[in-house]
């Protein structure tokens, strides 16, 4: 029924970032983490638990022998446990532009893609992660020192062209990894204050009506 089409259709980036934010998964300063949100997605219901659309097209999960339904997926603890135990695994993976955020999905037709949960991006072949652009980057110097070496043995001047330290593109990144990490706390800060001014307000008219 529902639940078999909805386990059938493809899981998209925008379910991912719902179950990052549902899962308290920060995708810019924790992408090693995305995996897990994603594998939530894509795991079948526990047996017995069918997925449903409520009239406001909020997901409810239903418990088919009892009836009873509840907006908790059926895994939630389970999950909230491993991004905690995952979470300590990798403290040492922080913000970093090492930590490439790039998850692979594939679309109705079955077409593998990659997205960047960064900048929003989309790539139909596998984007070089940091590591291997940074291996690459070595190699390539490598190579440099040994055909400059090569050339001063044979006469030849080689003029060395300093590089700018941090290449435009590079800071423009790192600005904007700032800038959405601010966002997505002040987001946060707000939604709490928001919050305990809703209970500061309730237990003042609590008190009131006494």
């Amino acid at each position: 029924g529902e639940g078999a089409a909805a386990a059938l259709a493809p899981v998209t980036p925008d379910a991912v970032k719902d179950m990052c934010d549902y899962l308290e998964i920060n995708m810019y300063a924790e992408p090693h983490l995305i995996y897990i949100a994603k594998k939530l997605l894509e795991e079948p219901l526990p047996a017995g638990w069918e997925e449903h659309k409520d009239e406001d097209g909020e997901t409810v999960y239903v418990e088919a022998e009892s009836g009873q339904a509840t907006l908790d997926h059926p895994l939630d603890e389970e999950y909230h446990k491993l991004v905690a135990s995952e979470r300590a695994r990798l403290a040492h993976m922080e913000l970093s532009l090492f930590n490439d955020p790039w998850v692979k999905f594939l679309d109705s037709d079955g077409v593998p893609y990659f997205y960047n949960f960064r900048t929003d991006d989309i790539s139909f072949e596998r984007p070089m992660d940091a590591q291997m652009r940074a291996a690459a980057t070595i190699q390539a110097r490598a190579r440099g020192m040994a055909d400059r070496t090569r050339l001063e043995k044979e006469g030849f001047k080689v003029k060395r062209i300093e590089a700018p330290k941090v290449s435009a593109a590079k800071a423009r990144l790192v600005a904007q990894l700032h800038q959405n990490q601010m966002d997505h706390e002040l987001a946060k800060a707000r939604e709490e204050a928001l919050a305990r001014q809703e209970a500061e307000d309730r237990l003042q008219r609590e008190q009131e009506e006494e």
